[in-house]
């Protein structure tokens, strides 16, 4: 199991076939500002590989799709950490558009 607090990376290893294990929220080192770490399992090693490359090939509608599954666990779990609801809201009033497609693929945002 690896543990990741990118939100772009985790998604992307998701779209390549990584499972997600876990999300935590941790404090940064030396301040009070938090974390997310996605714990994942099954990552393949070319997938980092590719990422780091800078540009790596992936399907936008998988990135998508785990992208905003990784964003809403990151921020329930942030709402169970602060037990008052009390996270910085979205301009939306942290509600995402969804639409018949619950990965909202289809829609734009």
């Amino acid at each position: 199991m690896i543990q990741i607090d990118d939100l772009w990376l985790a998604s992307y290893l998701m779209s390549q076939g990584a499972r997600l294990e876990g999300v935590s929220i941790l404090p940064y080192s030396g301040g009070s500002r938090m974390r997310a770490v996605f714990e994942l399992e099954n990552v393949p090693p070319e997938a980092i590989k590719e990422y780091g490359s800078g540009d790596p090939p992936v399907s936008i509608h998988q990135l998508r799709t785990h992208m905003n599954k990784l964003r809403d666990l990151m921020y329930a779990e942030l709402q169970k950490r602060n037990g008052n609801g009390s996270i910085k809201q979205m301009p939306n009033g942290g509600q995402r558009r969804r639409g018949e497609n619950e990965s909202g693929s289809i829609r734009n945002r």
